[in-house]
């Protein structure tokens, strides 16, 4: 939600990558593209799936953390800016709804209308609420040291990470699930699907744009593990280490628990540790990037939002999951080729939607002032 004019292309670009990954891990979605429906048990197809979703699981986490790393400073919030993107959602929502009504000719149940809406807003709402929130997470940041940053980052991560692991491990080992042994509720850490985890994110986030910005004037403390971590050759050196253990971590699960189908890994949920590593690593490394500013990279990365809602849609338009190559390197270039063309779609779509609807936002935005900011000034 940063202004356009402060846009740094080298972390657009990473954006862009994070939303071509989130199209990638729902590729092998068994509800979307069916790839691990359609991959056999421990096949070559199957591991270059789980290989591609071993390195892109922690898109999510990398979106978050993002955030926390441009707003760690904002002292206010535009409410106007979560309405623009359930707006928006709901917006592509009726459209293809409509597209298929009318392509059916009016034998579609008028219910579905409800679950053209409900996919995939989960991330809508809950970055809505964490926008909202951010004012106050960030007074509190700042109202802390730079030790009391730290301690409030690893209480976080042994409580809703570390913990949230132990607590898995019956499931996979026994296939037995147990309630009321999460930190975060009685049905547990829903892999990471919550607002503790995008707060735990943004106040990552946070972490590396201070570090990144006073360097070696937390003095003594220059050697912890936040200012080893931000140097690229560090940073790269733990997200290929990461991936490693992840996707060996998956294929032990899966021997260990037969029937367990890859995606339902503890390995890939948000929260897993290594997962968080993912993110804390790609961040640094793409910041510490010399990349010119570019309005190419830029506009490109405007659609990343739209890119997310809506990009299912396009998985069932072009029959994503009807076609499944045999071979491992022809499924390879399938899988990036529809990720590269379903991304170029929506960021039409996004384009269209714009020209669309900015009148109207402008109209908005002119009448809208009483009330429309959560402010701290």
């Amino acid at each position: 939600m940063n202004k356009t004019k402060d846009r740094q292309s080298n972390i657009e670009l990473l954006r862009i990558l994070a939303a071509l990954g989130v199209i990638i891990l729902h590729y092998n979605n068994p509800t979307y593209g069916k790839g691990f429906t359609n991959a056999a048990p421990f096949s070559a197809n199957q591991f270059v799936l789980i290989l591609l979703e071993a390195l892109t699981i922690c898109a999510v986490n990398v979106f978050v953390i993002i955030t926390g790393y441009f707003m760690v400073n904002a002292k206010r919030a535009d409410i106007f800016k979560p309405v623009r993107l359930l707006f928006q959602q709901v917006f592509f929502a009726i459209v293809s709804f409509a597209i298929c009504f009318i392509y059916l000719k009016g034998n579609f149940p008028k219910e579905k209308l409800v679950s053209f809406i409900a996919p995939l807003s989960w991330f809508t709402m809950i970055f809505s609420a964490l926008y909202l929130l951010s004012p106050f997470l960030n007074l509190l940041w700042h109202a802390m040291d730079y030790h009391a940053r730290k301690t409030l980052l690893l209480v976080m991560f042994v409580l809703f990470s570390i913990c949230s692991i132990i607590a898995d491990i019956p499931q996979f080992l026994l296939n037995w699930k147990m309630q009321g042994v999460s930190f975060l509720g009685i049905e547990g850490d829903q892999s990471g699907y919550n607002i503790i985890q995008f707060i735990f994110m943004y106040y990552l986030g946070c972490m590396i744009r201070d570090v990144s910005e006073n360097g070696d004037k937390a003095g003594t403390e220059n050697k912890d593990f936040f200012h080893k971590i931000n140097k690229t050759g560090t940073a790269v050196c733990a997200y290929v280490m990461s991936t490693a253990v992840i996707l060996g971590a998956t294929y032990v699960e899966m021997l260990v628990s037969k029937d367990l189908p890859p995606i339902n890994s503890s390995f890939l949920d948000y929260n897993n540790p290594f997962v968080i590593l993912q993110a804390v690593s790609l961040l640094v490394i793409f910041k510490n990037m010399k990349i010119q500013n570019t309005r190419l990279i830029n506009s490109t990365s405007a659609s990343t939002f739209t890119v997310y809602i809506l990009h299912a849609r396009f998985f069932e338009l072009l029959g994503v999951g009807n076609y499944f190559p045999d071979q491992p390197l022809v499924l390879l270039g399938n899988v990036l080729v529809i990720a590269a063309a379903v991304y170029v779609l929506c960021d039409i779509c996004h384009a269209a939607y714009g020209f669309i609807t900015k009148p109207l936002g402008r109209f908005i935005e002119s009448k809208w002032e009483k009330g429309r900011y959560i402010s701290l000034q």
